[in-house]
């Protein structure tokens, strides 16, 4: 999975950790099948997902 920012991009892979400071601007781009944790806090945040077609 990468993050991709404004000013960078951060490949996460396995075991992987990525801290997302609320207000950032941020998308995530998936290449495979995954399993991952996500944690909102707190609870309030807004996102949308959309797959690629």
């Amino acid at each position: 999975m990468t993050f991709i920012f404004r000013d960078r991009e951060v490949v996460a892979g396995p075991g992987s950790f990525v801290f997302v400071p609320r207000g950032v601007e941020h998308t995530a781009h998936i290449t495979e099948s995954l399993r991952g944790l996500l944690i909102y806090s707190p609870g309030d945040a807004d996102h949308t997902t959309q797959p690629v077609e």
